[in-house]
Order: C-alpha cells, then sequence, then structure tokens
C-alpha cells in the first residue's frame, strides 16, 4: 500500500479529519490534502510527528511492502466508537484537572446551565409532539396504544438529540479549545540539544484567552461514540420523510388521471383546457416534491434554483387557468332535473313490541292513522335503471339497480358541456317514505327507534316528521325521559379510564378528565 493510501486509511481509523491532523502537524489542511493525493511528501520530522500520532513505526509508515499496520488499524477501526468515548473521558478529566477551582466551578456552572436549557426545550417538544400525536389520530383502544407508543418514540428520539447537541456543545466550547491551548502551548516550547525537554507544571485556562469562545469549523468532525445515535435519529427522520411522501405519490398518479381526462374533454368544452393547465401545474408541484424527498433520503444535491424557478412557473399557471375556468364558468347554466319515472313501494307489517322502521338520508314522516297494523309507502325513482325497495334491519333500504345504462348518461353529460349546461341530478332513489299507524304504535316505534338512533323530531300536522342523525352504540348508557324516548350518552374512553353518570352527567376518576365532543358524546382520556 502506497504511502498517501496508507495515510488516509490511519487518518479516518484514528477519527481525525484533515484539519484536526493539519493541526496536530502545524501544517496547513492543504499540506494534508497534497499527501493524501501524492502530489507532495512530509519531512522527516512530520513523518517522526504521525508515528506518535497513529502509534505506529516509521516502517510501518513509510514502507510500502508493510501492511499489517494498516491492517492492524482496519481492524481497531471497529472498535472506534469505544476508543473515542475512552478518549473522550481521558481528555476531559485531563482538561478539568488542569484548570484552576475557580475556573471548574465557573465550568461546570456553565453547563449545568446548557444541560437544564436543553432539558426545557426538549420537555417542551415532547409534550408539543404528544399533544399532535393525540389530536391527529382518531381515538379507540387500539390507537391509543400507538399514540403512546409513538409518543414515547418521539420523547426518546428528542431526548437523544438533546444528549448529541449537549456533547457537541461541550466539545466546541471545551475539548476543542482545550486542544487549541495544548498545541499553542507546544509550539512555543524551545526544543534544546542534548538535554532532556522539561514541561513546566502550569495550569491552564489561566490566560486572558480562556474566556474567548473558539467557535471551530462546521465541517470539524463530531464526537465518534455519538455517531449511532445521530444515524439512528437521521434513519428516524428519513422513514418520516418517506411516510410523508406518499400521499404525494397517490395525488401524482391521480392528477396524471385527471389531466388525460381534461385533455379528452377539451373536444366538447374549452374550460377543461384551463383545468387542465390547473392540474398540470398540480403534477409539476408534486413531482418537486417527491424529487425533494428523493434527494433528500439518497443524499443527492438539491437544485434549488431549478426547483424555485419550477413551482413560480406552476403558480403563474394555476393564475391562469384559475382564472380563465372562472370566465368560462360565467357563461354555464345550471337546470335541476326532476325525476321523470316515479314509482311507489307499498308494503303492511304487524306490529310488535320491539318494531321501530325509518330510512337514512332524509326527513321521513310517521302519520297518524286508524289501524292496528303498519303502514309503509316509499317514493322512488329509476331513471338511470331498474331500481326497488327493501327493509333490512328495519330500515328501508334502495336496492340498487343491477344495471345502470351508463352509456346514456355520460352521452348526455357530454351533451349539456357543448351546450355550457351543468345539470343536477337528483341521484337519491327514495324521494319520500310515509309511515302510518295508530298513535300507540307510533309511540312505541318512536321510543325503539330512539334507543338505536339519534334522532331529530318534529311536529307535523297529521303525525311527526324524523331524520337519523346517527347509530347509538350498544355501549351507551340510555334513560327514558318524559316523553317516552331514550336519552343516550355515549362515552368513549381510554381503556385505564373509569366513571360514572349521575343526573345525565359523566363523572371521571381522579386520573381521567373528560371532554364533551356533542350533547350526548364524551371522550374521556388518562392522564389528561
Amino acid at each position: 500500500m502506497k504511502f498517501d493510501q496508507k495515510l488516509q486509511s490511519l487518518r479516518k481509523a484514528a477519527g481525525l479529519s484533515q484539519e484536526q491532523l493539519a493541526d496536530k502537524l502545524n501544517v496547513s489542511r492543504q499540506a494534508v490534502s497534497k499527501w493524501e493525493m501524492g502530489a507532495s511528501y512530509p519531512e522527516m520530522d512530520k513523518l517522526i510527528a504521525m508515528t506518535k500520532i497513529f502509534k505506529c513505526s516509521l516502517d510501518d509508515l513509510t514502507n510500502d511492502t508493510a501492511t499489517d499496520k494498516i491492517l492492524e488499524h482496519k481492524n481497531k477501526a471497529k472498535n472506534v466508537y469505544i476508543d473515542s468515548f475512552l478518549e473522550f473521558i481521558t481528555k476531559s478529566v485531563n482538561m478539568f484537572c488542569s484548570m484552576k477551582l475557580s475556573t471548574l466551578i465557573k465550568a461546570f456552572i456553565e453547563l449545568g446551565i446548557m444541560a437544564l436549557i436543553i432539558f426545557i426545550v426538549v420537555m417542551f417538544l415532547g409534550d408539543v409532539a404528544k399533544v399532535l400525536i393525540f389530536n391527529i389520530l382518531p381515538y379507540g383502544r387500539v390507537m391509543n396504544y400507538i399514540e403512546y407508543f409513538l409518543s414515547d418514540v418521539v420523547f426518546g428520539l428528542l431526548f437523544a438529540l438533546g444528549i448529541i447537541i449537549y456533547f457537541q456543545i461541550y466539545k466546541i466550547r471545551y475539548l476543542d479549545y482545550y486542544d487549541k491551548l495544548i498545541s499553542e502551548y507546544e509550539q512555543k516550547k524551545e526544543p534544546k540539544v542534548e538535554e532532556e525537554s522539561v514541561v513546566p507544571k502550569k495550569r491552564l485556562f489561566k490566560t486572558k484567552e480562556k474566556e474567548t469562545i473558539i467557535i471551530r469549523d462546521p465541517a470539524a468532525a463530531p464526537l465518534a461514540f455519538l455517531a449511532p445515535i445521530a444515524k439512528v435519529i437521521m434513519a428516524f427522520i428519513k422513514g418520516w420523510v418517506i411516510v410523508f411522501s406518499v400521499p404525494f405519490c397517490l395525488s401524482w398518479v391521480l392528477l396524471i388521471m385527471a389531466f388525460i381526462v381534461c385533455l379528452f374533454l377539451i373536444f366538447y368544452n374549452r374550460l377543461f383546457l384551463c383545468l387542465g393547465l390547473c392540474v398540470l401545474a398540480g403534477i409539476i408541484i408534486n413531482y418537486q416534491i417527491l424529487e425533494v424527498v428523493y434527494d433528500y433520503v439518497f443524499r443527492k444535491k438539491i437544485k434549488v434554483s431549478r426547483h424555485f424557478l419550477m413551482f413560480m412557473v406552476s403558480l403563474i399557471m394555476v393564475g391562469v387557468g384559475a382564472g380563465l375556468s372562472g370566465i368560462l364558468l360565467a357563461n354555464f347554466t345550471v337546470i335541476y332535473d326532476e325525476p321523470k319515472s316515479i314509482q311507489t313501494y307499498q308494503k303492511e307489517i304487524t306490529m310488535h313490541d320491539n318494531l321501530y322502521l325509518g330510512y337514512r338520508g332524509i326527513y321521513f314522516d310517521y302519520l297518524i292513522a286508524d289501524r292496528d297494523d303498519v303502514y309503509i309507502e316509499v317514493d322512488y325513482h329509476n331513471d338511470f335503471g331498474d331500481a326497488d325497495v327493501k327493509i333490512q334491519d328495519n330500515l328501508i333500504v334502495e336496492e340498487m339497480a343491477t344495471m345502470v345504462n351508463f352509456r346514456d348518461i355520460s352521452k348526455n353529460i357530454l351533451d349539456d358541456l357543448r351546450h355550457n349546461i351543468i345539470r343536477k341530478y337528483d341521484d337519491r332513489g327514495i324521494i319520500d317514505v310515509r309511515i302510518s299507524a295508530n298513535q300507540g304504535n307510533i309511540s312505541t316505534m318512536l321510543r325503539n327507534l330512539s334507543k338505536h338512533y339519534k334522532i331529530d323530531i318534529q311536529e307535523i300536522e297529521d303525525g311527526y316528521r324524523i331524520y337519523i342523525v346517527r347509530p347509538i352504540e350498544d355501549s351507551s348508557h340510555c334513560t327514558l325521559n318524559r316523553n317516552n324516548l331514550y336519552d343516550c350518552i355515549e362515552v368513549m374512553k381510554d381503556f385505564r379510564c373509569s366513571y360514572e353518570i349521575v343526573d345525565g352527567r359523566v363523572i371521571p376518576d381522579d386520573n381521567c378528565q373528560c371532554t364533551s365532543l356533542e350533547s350526548d358524546r364524551y371522550y374521556c382520556r388518562y392522564g389528561a
């Protein structure tokens, strides 16, 4: 192995940058760079100094056939994290032992304040992350485990990042400055011929230079034993960046599909030329985001100027497309298309104690009539194909058409686009629902319905008009009110919470806090 390759291997194995090695040898960084490129060769005194730094013999360093020492250093490189930690401890002990007592006290106070500030920042960011996680993710027992796990992971990563920042500031503020003083002190020594050089015992950090904060080159190598933690943090950040890019991948595909549709529809209306311009701008912006993510994850150089230019062009395209679309939309006419083919579904049902009937989506009527059974009438239309009505789980549902004539529908839509018409189609198959029974049976059905669904009831001339708001969970707490209807309270909670309901109010235990989502829905969270 040649000297230039050997020097580069030994330097990297020792965890030194070119600038750090140059400082130890009292030469410029360019000189070290030329040695490693083979453009020049160091003098004998520099070679001898290198043998002390790399702890090898002069023959191992200069003999091209001697490779054992290089291999040994490569093997030692596997333990560079442990060696770096031990060197960090040794250098810290030597530095603190060389300080005056007053300077040592000041140093510990400064380090303590710095640790306290970083701790407060980490705790604050951890609480912010916890609040964001608990508010973004949906409620549920399984999601609670995921929320606590994610918050603990984020807090652990923030804590590790705080440790890295603390030790890096400590290295820049103290250890690098300590190395600088040692180097300056050794340069000032005058070597004596045929006489052992005696290093006077001298306390460091006594001079006024100690008070100067030395800011090292940002490219200086960090502490090696912190590298694994930094790699884990960077891997976690890159993983979240990739997860963040997934929606943009999907939206990119959807925008491309939308652009193709716009190209097809241009022949029917100029509006889609303008909309296609906006969609194309969205495709460009999506591509930019994905390219930035790729460059960041794989450490490619991000071309800021090109991205900025593409982004500005995209904004211009959006502005032009949106403006022209607004002008063209002003020429459109909106037509409300009423259903043409209306049919009526009729059925009689025998009344029983647990019966209730309803329809979700529109208001339906409970009509008071002089009859013992329950009579159902449903008006629906089937303009777009054969449709039907049936009763399923006590609810009236629409039986969708098995064959919808998409060809005729699309033909009508395209023809409307040619003539600047927007036709509002009534896509509801069911138009009106009427349920007739006597007063007693209606009261029973309303009571049963209110136990299964939250309902909105309005009194009309010959009965009640009802709208189903949402289902009521089986775990809800329901009580009959004076109107013979159920008032239900639904409580979603952390599995560690317990509560009781008193006079229609949710009273949690001391370790939980309940928040009202609606008038009859609560969520109880542990430790809130």
